[in-house]
């Protein structure tokens, strides 16, 4: 029988300080929750947070191949002729690496007509039509601002958490920016 290798943390609720019991119940009666049962480990923010990563990564979202992958666009990157997705796949021991098609690989060759592409070159070229293209000066400071933006209505949030009012927070928040 397969182990289970997740972190408890991403599915107990217990770390919360929450008690739930019954939720596998096969009678299809909710769960008893007790809220704040004992001390919480994390806070429900930061689970909430963990267990949504975990979910995203999860097999069943992400093909295992993609998640676990050393190769930067192994399952992401497609072939032009079928649509397929490109995986990495070594030969020579490993000694040499190269993007194919699923196509040729689960159905043998004459299938695509998409060459093997060099590993180490294809990801060279995707990163710096990325650095060109993507990562330019205007578009990071676009990011930058946005950050700042979000970053302040977290922070906003927090203040009306405290009983603050948002303009405090605003001084605070321009204060610890400017020390950066």
């Amino acid at each position: 029988m397969a182990q289970d290798h997740r972190p408890q943390g991403t599915t107990n609720e217990a770390y919360t300080g929450s008690l739930v019991w019954g939720q596998k119940a096969r009678d299809g009666q909710e769960p008893v929750r007790v809220e704040n049962a004992f001390p919480a480990i994390v806070s429900t923010d930061e689970f909430d947070r963990a267990r949504r990563l975990m979910e995203a990564r999860a097999p069943k979202v992400t093909h295992p191949r993609r998640a676990a992958s050393p190769y930067l666009l192994s399952g992401l990157a497609r072939c032009e002729n079928c649509n397929k997705a490109l995986t990495a796949a070594e030969a020579k021991s490993g000694r040499y690496t190269y993007y194919v098609c699923q196509s040729l690989l689960k159905q043998g060759s004459g299938t695509c007509d998409t060459p093997r592409l060099n590993a180490r070159n294809f990801e060279d070229i995707i990163v710096a039509n990325i650095r060109e293209n993507v990562l330019t000066e205007s578009n990071i400071r676009e990011l930058v601002v946005a950050f700042r933006f979000r970053w302040c209505e977290c922070r906003i949030g927090e203040a009306r958490g405290r009983g603050e009012g948002k303009w405090g927070c605003l001084t605070t928040w321009r204060h610890n920016w400017n020390k950066r």
